[in-house]
């Protein structure tokens, strides 16, 4: 992530970067763009560090529950209510799209209730001129299926039915299923040769974490007698980086938006020292200094209330979500991870 960062520093194109190194298929191919969205769409961390660019400005790595991001601002406009001539495009386009979906989820309910008195769903599903597939057979922790994409509820649904019932129509934004269960074949462990690669690859990432783990626990005993950072990582290929000064609501260059790191070095004395992993990522600090906040001007004031109100927002909805779980029955798409 820091090397993508110095080549657009240093002049390379951003979204030629994006489009060979983003994650994000969508955005990625794209050059990296997200298109013009409103304040308060994305998540706090990213909107936090795009309160603080310049036009034209490009962010250090953030790092958000979706992952790490380098956010390059292009424009800012100002809130307005657009006319309706500058949006009757996009209106008549979006009516469009909701009559589609709607003829779309009015032919699955006939085709469920015809299909569910027969029997046949392919027969019934070709009367409406509608593709019936038969897929191969998929796991829970497994399923390479094109067609259907990131689809839970699809998943969910094939795994609680019986042999040759037709379930009721899964309907998505982009998409309605109907799913009849045709046959099952019962989980076994299979040939070392068909998982061979995964199994090297995944004891290759146990060895080199396990490695790296011992040299950090190694570095921690050091530095609470050295305290000196330069000194103990003498001979390794790694380098000490300095931060400039940061608050709780800042995004800390070359690190990202990391809350507990924050805690951590917001807590320290000058010169202490500390360490800790997150996602397995290895930090050894050292805290350096520290300045005084002056008090903040009204616009700046508004900005941090409205943060605040916001991150309080997203935590009552964490632990919302965090509570649904604890009383439910979760399956975990692995192929998403």
């Amino acid at each position: 992530m820091t090397e993508l960062l110095e080549k657009v520093k240093a002049g390379a194109d951003f979204g030629e970067v994006a489009k060979k190194h983003s994650d994000d298929p969508a955005s990625g191919a794209q050059g990296g763009s997200l298109g013009e969205f409103p304040k308060g769409t994305m998540v706090s961390a990213f909107e936090s560090a795009l309160d603080k660019l310049e036009i034209g400005g490009i962010s250090e790595p953030v790092l958000t529950p979706f992952g790490y991001h380098i956010i390059k601002l292009d424009d800012r406009k100002e809130e307005r209510i657009k006319p309706l001539e500058e949006v009757r495009e996009q209106v008549i386009q979006s009516l469009k799209q909701i009559k589609a979906r709607q003829k779309v989820r009015r032919t699955a309910r006939h085709i469920h209730q015809e299909a569910e008195k027969s029997g046949d769903l392919k027969t019934v599903a070709e009367k409406y001129q509608v593709q019936a597939t038969i897929s191969e057979f998929f796991s829970r922790e497994k399923h390479n299926l094109p067609e259907i994409g990131a689809q839970p509820q699809f998943f969910n649904t094939a795994f609680s039915m019986d042999k040759n019932q037709v379930s009721q129509p899964i309907n998505t934004p982009e998409a309605s299923f109907i799913l009849k269960l045709s046959d099952t074949k019962e989980a076994h462990i299979p040939e070392l040769q068909e998982v061979k690669k995964t199994v090297e690859q995944a004891l290759t990432e146990k060895v080199n974490e396990e490695l790296t783990s011992t040299k950090f626990k190694e570095l921690e005993q050091k530095l609470k007698q050295e305290k000196d950072l330069g000194k103990i990582i003498e001979g390794l290929d790694l380098s000490v980086k300095h931060t400039p000064f940061f608050s709780m609501t800042d995004s800390i260059p070359g690190i990202g938006n990391i809350k507990q790191i924050k805690e951590i070095a917001l807590a320290m004395k000058v010169g202490d020292t500390d360490s800790t992993k997150i996602r397995n990522r290895f930090y050894l600090f050292k805290r350096t200094g520290k300045e005084e906040a002056g008090e903040p001007d009204k616009e700046s004031e508004q900005k941090i209330i409205k943060q605040i109100k916001k991150e309080k927002s997203q935590q009552m909805f964490q632990e919302w979500v965090d509570n649904i779980k604890d009383r439910s029955d979760i399956m975990i798409d692995k192929t998403l991870m």
